[in-house]
């Protein structure tokens, strides 16, 4: 592509996609359409090599007439506007064919022609400018309205009318920088604000089910309890709104916190549960499983799951069959009581005695020794009788001995 235009013979700056002067479009240009003689200018024959005439002096370019330097601001005008409306997006007007078609037209050497065009499109270009910066007030009234529905109140303070009918319209300059900053704006509204909704849905989906596993909260409820009651009150501002994205992100982290702490202990109290039951037991293994699947779910922090996990493992061990009782243990025999030691020593001394009584009934009935003996044996008798052992011991033992003497001779 050459680097002026071959309908204006304008320079056209790199990477332009149309000529700045006129609108030609750059990529008609690589076709070879130019440049392009006036009319009832005759086109200079091929140059066949140096002849012995003299070279003949190229023309002047012919200045552009009145038509074509007007076509050439009018082009350069909608062009600018086109450029300016672009960040309306699809509804933003268009006229490049238009341009196009007064640039062939110009071409030509129909310069009458290609400002006709040209102002038709300019006037198609206002009309559709104003229905574009309409709409595009009617989507801001749309989002703005659609946030104080839901009790935010936006503050857009850049002067953007609020009805289709201000002067605004008429200054498309002015109005399409304060539209793309009311745009964004509200942008910033509308993400805190679904973001706000979102961290709510896990915030009450974890609680729910925390609560549905009897898991203590502290004073995490009431702080949920706040802050739906604040966005339920008309009036929240901008600042107000950042707050409760602050306060709920916090609400969020203490229960990601408080949740896995309980539900681990939760879980080692399940192992040991499982653990107790026979090996084969009905119904153990998919409890196993089960408890598996919650711990992993919980060591990946997918809380959720890891909460519903638990729930079911509690049904599943609910409905476990109950341990088989052991076979009952025969009944040890009693011990004999353990013999009091003065019942042991009675015993004792009522033997010793009855023997000492057998061998005095040996002894000749008459003597001095039977006759003592007989004494001493009555004597131990009634100590016995009256449970004072030692001295019976001592009465018992002394007849022992006297008895384990024989009599010495007269």
């Amino acid at each position: 592509m050459g680097a002026t235009c071959p309908v204006c013979d304008q320079r056209i700056e790199t990477g332009a996609s149309r000529c700045a002067t006129c609108g030609f479009p750059t990529v008609l240009a690589d076709l070879g359409l130019g440049p392009f003689p006036v009319d009832g200018e005759a086109e200079a024959p091929p140059d066949d090599g140096p002849t012995h005439s003299s070279r003949a002096t190229p023309a002047a370019p012919t200045p552009p007439t009145h038509e074509a330097e007007l076509s050439a601001l009018i082009g350069k005008a909608m062009v600018g506007r086109m450029e300016l409306l672009q960040p309306l997006g699809r509804e933003a007007p268009d006229v490049t064919s238009e341009l196009c078609q007064a640039a062939l037209s110009e071409a030509s050497g129909h310069d009458s022609e290609a400002l006709s065009i040209l102002r038709s499109a300019q006037s198609r270009l206002e009309r559709e400018t104003r229905r574009s910066l309409e709409r595009a007030l009617a989507r801001l009234d749309e989002r703005r309205n659609t946030l104080e529905r839901s009790g935010i109140v936006v503050d857009l303070g850049l002067q953007i009318p609020t009805s289709a009918g201000g002067g605004d319209l008429d200054r498309p300059e002015e109005l399409v920088p304060r539209l793309r900053g009311a745009e964004e704006h509200l942008g910033r509204i509308e993400s805190d604000w679904k973001g706000v909704q979102g961290l709510l849905e896990q915030i009450d989906s974890l609680r729910a089910e925390a609560d549905s596993l009897g898991i203590g909260l502290g004073d995490v409820p009431e702080r949920i309890a706040s802050i739906h009651e604040t966005l339920s009150s008309s009036g929240v501002t901008e600042e107000g709104l950042d707050a409760v994205v602050l306060e709920a992100a916090r609400v969020l982290m203490m229960l990601h916190d408080a949740v896995p702490t309980a539900l681990d202990d939760e879980l080692g109290k399940h192992s040991a549960t499982l653990g107790a039951y026979p090996e084969h037991h009905p119904g153990l293994e998919d409890a196993q499983r089960k408890h598996a699947r919650a711990s992993q779910h919980l060591k990946d922090g997918r809380l959720t799951d890891a909460l519903q996990g638990v729930l079911e493992l509690r049904r599943m061990i609910a409905s476990l069959q109950p341990i088989p009782a052991p076979p009952p243990t025969p009944p040890t025999p009693e011990a004999p009581p353990t013999p009091n030691a003065d019942d042991v020593m009675l015993n004792n001394l009522l033997k010793k005695a009855r023997s000492l009584a057998a061998r005095v009934r040996t002894l000749p009935a008459d003597s001095e020794r039977a006759i003592d003996a007989a004494a001493r044996i009555r004597e131990a008798t009634e100590l016995l009788r009256a449970r004072q052992l030692t001295e019976a011991d001592i009465a018992l033992t002394r007849l022992m001995r006297s008895l384990s003497y024989p009599e010495s001779p007269p």
